[in-house]
């Protein structure tokens, strides 16, 4: 949440975009709203915001969670390695 507080460079394909605004809840929201997925995921632990964004058609993801499922290894990438 808040102003921008340094001009955004140009984003490489594949990295990591930082948005600011004034209230990020609403931001979330809107771009649920506007979203052509069909699949869309909401990593949070506001209770309130989730409930927004289930409104919306969200899956909820608690952090703990998603931070589990990014460590787990990739099956695929597991089988690719045997040969």
């Amino acid at each position: 949440d808040g102003s921008d507080p340094a001009p955004a460079g140009d984003a490489l394909p594949g990295s990591l975009n930082q948005v600011f605004a004034p209230s990020a809840d609403e931001w979330i929201v809107r771009r649920l709203k506007a979203s052509p997925d069909v699949e869309r995921i909401v990593v949070t632990a506001d209770r309130r915001l989730a409930g927004r964004c289930r409104h919306h058609g969200a899956r909820i993801l608690s952090p703990g969670k998603f931070v589990r499922a990014c460590a787990e290894p990739d099956p695929e990438a597991a089988g690719s390695e045997k040969t």
